[in-house]
């Protein structure tokens, strides 16, 4: 729930929800041993969705300029594409879908498919992926797998034969506000630094007499993350140092070791980056290649509720093999208006508006899917899970997801059956239904449970999803963290394990 929350938090643009979100939870979902594979795929679903509903994010400008080259290239003069990106919110069927889906799935404790199996690997073997041991304590790690450390010092690189990570330095305090301060920088410098990217910056920027949503449309989200990466390095570095203390020998870290710590964390991406780059060299070779063109001749000539379900299809093969959702909403957006305009005619604006949901959720459903996608290799980089592990488990749920939207949202709202918030209302209930009832299938999927730490034991039922929301807003108004995870929740100045049995040995 947490990751899911966090996710919504952090709505203004998909790459920094998943490298934020990602990266700050993945110590504590792999304390209550939920799978790197279920992390990844709440992350990545979190991210793009959320992007695309709201009304102020990083894709604003790029949608609303796709919208109005379809709608100059159409002759519709009725709507303004600002006008038109507003209307067709409701409308965004996938990306609504998805996140009741994932709210429920989380709340349920149900799963099927490879998240079944993933989910129960995690629960019963405490191993959190599939390609080395959980590594939540490091004597659980077996000593013929694991190489000399990086550094003596603590804060060292742990390296066993398929993973390396950063572990805690020996002997110093677990404070919870050594992660929650640098976290906290992060966020709340990304907006303004974002806003002052599309100002100032990106290209020569807007000016700061434009629109919010003119000024976050045209931020450089990458730079951006640089910049607030590089502050955040910097806070840490001072907020370390200043806690001395001569048991721990000296600074809590010395600037030196917290910069160490920060470039050995960087390998673990490093892998993951190398596939990031293949994958957008991939993707311009298949837009160089044209095969857009051969796609939309296929939709030809189609009824008006047949039209939404076919370009959703067919932008989410595109997608699926190109790996981005903005070159698709590039390529079809401005073909596909001229074509939802000529079925529906000019008085149409709910066919117009659906279609143009449509393009946006098939976009987003081959980012989710495809192995060449830059969040979706982001998600899997952020949550340190194999990337054929997140896109195996991630796609049965978007492909169920995608036929629900196509089902219940885009062919009874664009055949103007159905209005698009009583759409929504019908996904609500069917969607978490038809869920509950794959999980039920026998071999296939089940309950998976909610592990509490406290107890050390995996709960099941409604039962155990109310404990866990009631233990969950306990911790957040201040009652106590006893579920969560032990390098952030604990108030004392506890010194880490190693130096608490090393002390116990000098006194006995």
């Amino acid at each position: 729930i947490v990751v899911y929350l966090m996710g919504l938090a952090v709505f203004m643009d998909e790459y920094a929800s998943t490298m934020i979100v990602g990266t700050a939870l993945r110590g504590l979902t792999d304390h209550v041993r939920v799978s790197r594979e279920k992390l990844s795929f709440i992350v990545d679903c979190t991210a793009s969705p959320i992007a695309g509903v709201m009304p102020i994010s990083t894709w604003i400008a790029h949608q609303i300029t796709q919208i109005d080259v379809g709608i100059k290239d159409a002759g519709y003069v009725r709507d303004s594409a600002p006008a038109l990106f507003l209307m067709s919110i409701p409308t965004r069927f996938y990306s609504w879908f998805m996140l009741i889906f994932v709210l429920f799935n989380i709340l349920s404790g149900r799963d099927w498919a490879f998240m079944y199996w993933a989910e129960k690997r995690a629960r019963e073997t405490k191993k959190s992926c599939t390609d080395r041991p959980d590594s939540a304590t490091t004597e659980q790690v077996d000593a013929s797998d694991v190489s000399e450390p990086f550094c003596t010092k603590g804060y060292t690189l742990l390296q066993t034969s398929s993973h390396a990570e950063v572990i805690v330095k020996d002997g110093i305090p677990a404070r919870w506000w050594n992660a929650v301060i640098p976290f906290a920088g992060l966020v709340f410098m990304y907006v303004p630094l974002l806003f002052y990217s599309g100002a100032e910056q990106a290209s020569g920027g807007v000016g700061w007499h434009s629109s919010a949503r003119d000024i976050l449309g045209k931020a450089d989200s990458w730079a951006t993350l640089h910049w607030v990466g590089g502050f955040t390095l910097i806070l840490q570095v001072v907020l370390y140092a200043c806690q001395y203390n001569s048991e721990w020998g000296g600074c809590l870290l010395t600037p030196r070791e917290t910069i160490d710590a920060a470039m050995n964390g960087g390998i673990v991406y490093f892998k993951n980056g190398v596939a990031l780059l293949l994958a957008f060299a991939y993707a311009q070779t298949v837009k160089d290649l044209q095969l857009s063109k051969w796609l939309i001749d296929c939709l030809g000539d189609t009824s008006e509720a047949g039209l939404p379900p076919l370009v959703f299809a067919l932008c989410a093969v595109f997608s699926l093999g190109t790996g981005t959702s903005k070159g698709t909403t590039i390529v079809f957006m401005p073909a596909v208006i001229p074509l939802a305009v000529h079925i529906g005619g000019m008085d149409n604006v709910s066919l117009l508006t659906t279609t143009i949901s449509a393009v946006l959720g098939g976009a987003v459903w081959g980012d989710h899917c495809s192995p060449v996608s830059d969040t979706t290799v982001l998600s899997a980089s952020a949550s340190q899970v194999q990337l054929f592990d997140h896109v195996k488990t991630q796609f049965p749920y978007a492909l169920f997801t995608g036929i629900m939207a196509i089902a219940l949202g885009f062919a009874p709202c664009g055949g103007g059956f159905l209005v698009p918030w009583n759409c929504i209302l019908l996904g609500i209930f069917l969607v978490p239904a038809i869920h509950v009832l794959l999980s039920s299938i026998p071999m296939f999927g089940g309950s998976v449970g909610i592990y509490c730490p406290r107890t050390d034991q995996t709960e099941h039922g409604l039962d155990a999803t109310r404990r866990s929301v009631k233990r969950l807003a306990s911790t957040f108004c201040g009652c106590g963290c006893t579920c969560s995870c032990r390098c952030s929740c604990n108030t004392d100045d506890k010194v880490s394990s190693p130096r608490q049995k090393q002390q116990q040995q000098q006194q006995q």
